[in-house]
């Protein structure tokens, strides 16, 4: 009996390939902005097209075919496709795990990788569309997303400033804080997937999107 992939491994070896051929995304970027792109409703998206955005539209630069070929695999017929699993209520999409200490520099690193992760969800919903005609239900999750996406570009900005006080209690708050952004971040990005597949079930009707929230 063929042995079952491992999500964690395989995750690895798509971390892996990232990081050797130098993609500008960090890996949560990445799979955010993949699923963002398998729950987009802007149809004949290639997911070869999403893997050469990563590198600014062509694959960087390799020794061989066969290195392509890796890639490729890795990136599509692994990270790709596992993602696509995440599209109903039974197997939700989840923001990748992030176990940081509670200093200064911790709970900036935990803000900065949630504000990625809300880029690259979007990045992928939207394409290289300004406006997208989304369910209303898919409208009020990216509305909550660029909200949340506004309170933790706060948070860096911050902990980046050395003049504001960041005490041991008040980062334990400010921990309290991110945890519960990121359970409604990751809410509001199932939220808008679902609301995308009964969209391409035929069911509801498109509604007034709002203007893709700016990305930094």
């Amino acid at each position: 009996m063929k042995p079952k992939n491992n999500p964690a491994t395989d995750d690895q070896a798509a971390i892996a390939l990232l990081t050797r051929y130098h993609c500008p995304a960090p890996f949560h970027q990445v799979r955010a902005w993949f699923f963002g792109s398998i729950a987009s409703p802007v149809m004949h998206v290639a997911p070869l097209q999403i893997v050469q955005s990563l590198w600014g539209g062509e694959l960087p630069a390799m020794a061989s075919e066969r290195d392509a070929n890796e890639l490729l695999m890795v990136l599509i017929n692994g990270l790709w496709n596992r993602l696509t699993a995440h599209q109903d209520h039974e197997h939700p999409f989840e923001l990748w795990p992030t176990e940081v200490p509670v200093t200064r520099q911790g709970l900036r690193q935990l803000a900065q990788v949630r504000t990625q992760e809300i880029d690259g969800f979007i990045k992928g919903l939207f394409g290289p569309a300004e406006q997208l005609d989304l369910p209303q239900e898919a409208n009020q999750a990216v509305t909550a997303l660029a909200d949340a996406r506004s309170i933790l570009g706060g948070v860096v900005d911050l902990l980046d400033d050395p003049s504001k006080p960041a005490e041991p209690e008040q980062l334990e708050a400010l921990l309290v804080n991110l945890k519960q952004i990121t359970h409604i971040v990751g809410t509001e990005i199932n939220r808008a997937s679902l609301a995308c597949v009964r969209l391409r079930g035929g069911s509801p009707q498109p509604g007034p999107s709002p203007a893709k929230p700016t990305l930094h």
